[in-house]
């Protein structure tokens, strides 16, 4: 009955959160069901590193189509976020990473 109950919980969880990339993982008889961010599963980190203003640096990361990003955490929420480094730049490390840019329109 268990099984059952935990079948029809995971069929209404895939069928509601179809727009959310998931990770589904077999354990035994039990099927988890884990949520995971596409950006931070094809998201590269680079060699590189960003300085900002304040002396902080960063790594840099980029997206399979070649925007690059660093991760910072909003001191007000405590979340973390993307802050994206612009067109010229993006060009350049993924010229120098063999990954082609394409930008947003």
């Amino acid at each position: 009955m268990k099984q059952l109950i935990l079948s029809v919980l995971l069929m209404c969880t895939l069928g509601l959160n179809n727009s959310m990339a998931q990770d589904i993982q077999r354990q035994g008889n039990t099927f988890v069901v884990t949520k995971s961010s596409t950006s931070a599963n094809n998201a590269k980190k680079t060699p590189f590193t960003w300085q900002d203003s304040k002396g902080n640096k960063y790594p840099i990361y980029i997206s399979k189509n070649g925007a690059c990003f660093v991760k910072k955490v909003s001191k007000k929420t405590g979340k973390e976020y993307k802050q994206y480094l612009g067109k010229e730049i993006s060009a350049q490390i993924s010229k120098e990473m063999g990954i082609k840019y394409e930008p947003k329109k």
